[in-house]
């Protein structure tokens, strides 16, 4: 019988809370230093993956950069307006352009 990825994966909903990690105490942060937080994480990640050409991988962990760049961006914004995207090949390089472009 062959088991698909997701059968591998432990079924944390029902772990106990000390494995899950749900009984420390959550930090007292703001959602905007939490996506900040993430932001930076995420751009690690993307790094690591893409030094291992996991390529999907870097992918999916970019566009979640993207959504917590634009979450961030939204909030800044006045009024909160319509959403906008950057199409590109590589979300990361683009997100560094842009900043060292606003800050010339």
């Amino acid at each position: 019988m062959t088991t698909s990825s997701s059968d591998q994966l432990p079924d944390m909903s029902r772990a106990p809370d000390s494995v899950s990690g749900r009984d420390r105490a959550a930090p007292d942060v703001s959602p905007r230093d939490a996506l900040d937080y993430m932001r930076t994480i995420l751009s690690e990640l993307s790094a690591i993956a893409r030094k291992q050409r996991l390529d999907m991988l870097a992918y999916l962990v970019e566009m979640a950069y993207v959504e917590a760049t634009d979450l961030l961006a939204r909030e800044d914004a006045p009024g909160r307006g319509k959403r906008t995207r950057r199409r590109s090949g590589d979300a990361m390089s683009d997100e560094r352009a842009a900043v060292s472009d606003s800050e010339q």
